[in-house]
């Protein structure tokens, strides 16, 4: 992050923190972005309010045309364990395309951890996906599916399925603090 960039942003201010890093055994500080609250109301232009309508009548026809599909989750799939492997790699989870593709068809005791990990990604969206249905989203839903993230992972411990109370950093898992994307808590 380049402080400069958002030292004058109207959208939020930078915070500084500081720490130790357990795993590089050095202490760091530096800065971290704090959005500002979002409007209670925000006033759209015509032009927003046309797109917004043309984005309405695309999403009116798509639902139309997949709903004429016999079955929509041959394009879900592949999207959604596309979108699991980007994610994971921002963790520092690598694992080929390919390989997730062909979870499926793999014995789990021969998935490499880094599939094992991909792969929870996909059964914890397809279970959000049907808790969101009878749930509405809460504190539960999430550490329901922050435990499957986890389970079977160098991950899962004791504090499996309970919500994260340390910051996240994303990046190798050798390098500085100061040169990993910082993320507030979640």
């Amino acid at each position: 992050m380049q402080v400069a960039d958002f030292e004058q942003s109207p959208v939020g201010h930078l915070v500084p923190i500081s720490g130790h890093d357990a795993y590089l055994n050095r202490d760091y500080s530096h800065s971290a972005f704090v959005p500002a609250p979002l409007p209670a109301h925000i006033e759209l232009s015509m032009k927003a309010h046309k797109l917004a309508d043309e984005a309405s009548m695309s999403l009116g026809r798509l639902d139309f045309a997949v709903k004429r599909l016999p079955d929509p989750g041959l394009l879900v799939r592949p999207a959604l364990r596309r979108e699991a492997q980007s994610t994971s790699a921002l963790e520092g989870t690598y694992a080929t395309l390919e390989e997730v593709l062909e979870a499926d068809y793999v014995d789990e005791a021969n998935r490499s951890a880094e599939v094992r990990e991909v792969m929870n990604y996909v059964r914890a969206a397809e279970q959000a996906l049907e808790l969101i249905r009878v749930k509405p989203i809460c504190l539960n839903v999430i550490a329901t599916l922050q435990a499957t993230l986890v389970d079977g992972t160098r991950g899962d411990s004791w504090d499996k399925g309970r919500l994260r109370e340390s910051h996240v950093y994303i990046g190798e898992r050798n390098m500085s603090r100061p040169v990993r994307q910082f993320l507030t808590r979640i």
